[in-house]
């Protein structure tokens, strides 16, 4: 839906461009989020390892 917005001079190309750029830092954020939990558990599963 968001794609159509883009067709469309004035206010709701705009709007199209702020929902991508919203979007795509929302995105952002979840990918950075999950690898730093990736590697939290990777650093929390070492360190159990290690401990004798």
């Amino acid at each position: 839906m968001g794609s159509i917005l883009f067709l469309y001079d004035g206010l709701l190309q705009l709007t199209a461009v702020w929902l991508f750029i919203v979007g795509s830092a929302g995105m952002l954020i979840g990918n950075v989020g999950s690898a730093l939990i990736a590697y939290g558990r990777h650093e929390l599963e070492g360190t159990s390892r290690r401990s004798p």
